[in-house]
């Protein structure tokens, strides 16, 4: 009776320690992308000089409108594809825009994100959103005369 006991607890501990050391062993099995930050895309893909776009988005023309007659209005829709933290996004235009000459006035959101910029003569509003189901980023830049802004600024 005390062999079938022993045997009986030997093989209890033998398949817990198989348990645990397998639990070990696979657990927490997960890929992690590393985060580096986005670098800019080739300028001669920017619509504009100084609004830099971060590499793999991509300009859709559809949502887009542009004008320039003796000042810029853009409403500039980009696009990437493949899924990026909004964080690195958002961290592209900050640290990008700042760079090119912009300075940096308000940052805000949470889900969507976005941040405001001036120049000596323009306005640039950039608003980041994603897309889980869809696994799309989407950054929308609004430029403007800074005029229009000063006007919404004292009327309130």
């Amino acid at each position: 009776m005390r062999t079938a006991m022993n045997h009986r607890l030997r093989r209890a501990v033998l398949a817990a320690a198989t348990l645990t050391l397998l639990a070990v062993a696979c657990g927490g099995c997960a890929y992690v992308m590393p985060t580096t930050s986005l670098a800019p895309a080739r300028t001669a893909t920017w619509v504009a000089k100084d609004v830099p776009v971060p590499e793999g988005f991509v300009l859709d023309a559809k949502q887009s409108k542009m004008r320039e007659r003796g000042t810029r209005t853009y409403l500039l829709v980009y696009k990437r594809k493949d899924y990026i933290d909004m964080d690195r996004t958002f961290d592209f235009y900050k640290q990008a825009c700042e760079g090119q000459g912009w300075s940096l006035h308000f940052l805000y959101g949470f889900d969507k994100r976005g941040l405001i910029f001036f120049n000596d003569k323009e306005e640039l509003r950039i608003t980041i959103e994603r897309s889980l189901p869809e696994a799309v980023v989407w950054a929308t830049i609004e430029l403007e005369p800074r005029e229009h802004a000063e006007i919404a600024l004292k009327s309130e």
